[in-house]
């Protein structure tokens, strides 16, 4: 029984690697498309949420499954708890990415706001704390995991900055 549910588990945690690749690759594909005003583009990650949404939920039953078939407990307990919390996160970090696109769409339209070059690199620090963060799960690496919460502070310096940019930007246009 017990090595069903380490296969399991292994399984369960190559599905979230996975998802979480579709995610970044969504992500830099919607930020593509706003930077470019690639209209096809934020098309493609739109249409492309479905596909993600459909391994969120396929995620999400192979955890309910391990929970009600093997009723796992300390460390595979704790294991099947954080994919749980990290398929959701993962699936709302999706839903941003179609806001993105669906924002891109629009912003395709003339007058053109210029995009902040800032935004590549908060979305680069993003999706790598992402990385480092599924990293630090894998290898169950604490000292990695509290390094990602200490780059948070510093995307969220980033998204004012670029907030107060784009204000500024909007009040400097002419109506």
């Amino acid at each position: 029984m017990a090595k069903h549910l380490t296969r399991d588990l292994d399984n369960l945690q190559r599905d979230i690697v996975s998802l979480a690749a579709a995610v970044e690759e969504v992500l830099y594909k919607a930020l593509r498309a706003l930077q470019d005003r690639d209209t096809d583009l934020a098309r493609e990650v739109i249409h492309d949420d479905r596909r993600i949404d459909l391994q969120e939920n396929e995620v999400e039953e192979e955890c309910l499954k391990i929970l009600a078939l093997h009723q796992p407990v300390a460390i595979d307990l704790r294991r099947t708890a954080t994919i749980l919390k990290i398929n959701t996160d993962l699936e709302r970090m999706a839903d941003l990415a179609v806001d993105i696109a669906e924002r891109a769409l629009v912003l395709a339209d003339p007058p053109h706001f210029p995009i902040p070059d800032r935004l590549q690199r908060m979305t680069d620090m993003t999706t790598s704390m992402v990385r480092q963060a599924l990293d630090s799960f894998v290898n169950l690496d604490p000292q990695q995991a509290r390094r990602v919460c200490r780059l948070d502070d510093e995307v969220d310096r980033y998204n004012a900055d670029i907030i107060q940019e784009i204000i500024a930007t909007i009040r400097r246009a002419p109506e």
